[in-house]
């Protein structure tokens, strides 16, 4: 069983106990959650269902499954939105500040006793992980004893909920590298950046999504996600690949070749078209377009 499975079931975030004190921490700095928001607070978490581990790529990803969730059921760009940012990181990715939800998540372990949290820790595989993380980083060596790391952590993630700044404290991982498309400092709108940091949680081919479910995940209609697509690829220069299987971002040298050679394709196609109801030859067609966009540029 994999460790985001077993962390859902019995561990760290498990789906009867965790929400319960999430709801405390959230009835502690906002007052009485909405239904919907409740909701959203028993969900939030679903998404490490299925990973390998809570830390990496794919598990930071894990609040992509409970947004696009509510957002089914409810139609609500903010409870979408207070799922997919309650992650600190992710919201790192989006270039945004943290939701509500994730305050109200690091206040919760305020009310998680040692002896309640390690034992589930360790079952579940998480203790582990997150030991060796906050080692490799410099904040607390494996020689500590379990109580001593817990003692620290619980006093990290209820400063975060209490002071609700996402810079407060320094990242546990603060090496982790972020996709170098998120990375980049574009100039995005709020759905843009929904569809890119979708997407992005499916690298390579072999994990593309269908166009149906990113478009859930993102927030938007299947017809509005290949707009926004198509205008993150051609205005911003994003490398966003399709296939029978769905959208995904290229990784290896095959798969961005491949993806490059169809773009190139579909643009001597379009040429060939244009050559013909102007009756021109498509040398003058690609010269005209050339001069057009240099034109555009300046």
């Amino acid at each position: 069983m994999k460790k985001g499975t077993k962390s859902i079931l019995f561990g760290v975030h498990q789906f009867i106990w965790h929400p319960v004190t999430v709801l405390i921490a959230w009835w502690k700095l906002y007052g009485r959650p909405s239904w919907k928001e409740l909701v959203c607070i028993i969900v939030h978490d679903w998404g490490y269902w299925g990973c390998e581990n809570m830390d990496d790529e794919k598990g930071e990803c894990h609040p992509v499954y409970g947004a696009a969730l509510v957002f089914r059921i409810f139609d609500d760009h903010y409870m979408h939105d207070l799922i997919l940012l309650h992650s600190r990181h992710f919201a790192r990715r989006l270039k945004t500040e943290p939701s509500k939800l994730c305050w109200a998540d690091k206040l919760s372990i305020l009310y998680e006793p040692w002896w309640l949290y390690l034992p589930r820790a360790w079952a579940s595989g998480e203790l582990f992980e997150y030991r060796e993380i906050a080692a490799n980083a410099g904040f607390i060596p494996l020689t500590a004893s379990h109580r001593a790391w817990y003692a620290w952590i619980q006093d990290r993630l209820s400063t975060l909920g209490r002071e609700k700044r996402a810079d407060v404290v320094a990242y546990v991982n603060p090496r982790r590298q972020m996709p170098d498309q998120i990375q980049i400092n574009f100039d995005l709108t709020g759905e843009e950046s929904r569809v890119l940091a979708a997407v992005s949680a499916h690298r390579g081919r072999e994990n593309a999504v269908l166009g149906g479910v990113l478009a859930a995940v993102a927030g938007v209609d299947y017809k509005r996600l290949r707009e926004v697509i198509a205008h993150l690829v051609n205005n911003h220069g994003c490398l966003i690949a399709s296939c029978p299987r769905g959208y995904f971002i290229p990784v290896t040298v095959p798969e961005i070749a491949e993806a490059t050679r169809s773009l190139r394709h579909r643009g001597i196609m379009i040429l060939m078209r244009a050559s013909r109801l102007q009756k021109a030859s498509l040398e003058d067609i690609f010269n005209q377009a050339r001069m057009e966009f240099g034109e555009g540029e300046e």
